[in-house]
This record gives C-alpha cells, sequence and structure tokens, in this order.
C-alpha cells in the first residue's frame, strides 16, 4: 500500500490557495450519481403501453427540465453550505 508523501516546499499548496471543497464535490458526485440512476430506472421500467405514446419534447419541456436542475443544484448548493 502507499502513503501519501509527505509535504515539502516543491509540492506544498501556496499559502493563498483555496483548498478543494473535496466534500461538497463527493457529495455533489454521489447526488448526481443516485439522480441520474432513478431517472434511468423509471425510463428502462416503463409500462409497454406508454412506449408507443413518445411525444416530441418542445422548446418548454426543455426550459422546465433546466429550472429544475438549476434548483436542484441550488438546493444541494445550501445544505453544502449549512453542512
Amino acid at each position: 500500500m502507499e502513503t501519501a508523501p509527505t509535504p515539502t516546499p516543491s509540492n506544498r499548496a501556496p499559502s493563498g490557495a483555496t483548498p478543494v471543497p473535496w466534500r461538497g464535490i463527493l457529495l455533489g458526485a454521489a447526488a448526481g450519481a443516485l439522480l441520474g440512476a432513478a431517472v434511468g430506472w423509471m425510463y428502462a421500467h416503463r409500462p409497454p403501453d406508454q412506449l408507443r405514446q413518445a411525444q416530441a419534447l418542445g422548446p418548454m419541456d426543455y426550459l422546465k427540465v433546466g429550472m429544475a436542475v438549476l434548483a436542484t443544484a441550488r438546493q444541494i448548493g445550501e445544505i453544502v453550505q449549512r453542512a
């Protein structure tokens, strides 16, 4: 098992560098993975009668999806700030 190198002047972050928010990145990745898996499962398990009734999506449908994604990202951001 390889251990992490000890910080030396050559591999240490500069004194003014902002630390990487790993907790938020991991939380966002987990939330995205769960959301993607849920949507994929719902898409794959549609009833057979709904398979033929697929309708073309209009611009407002894409706008609704975009607004929902932004609202979800904002809520996740607020959760991370409180944590």
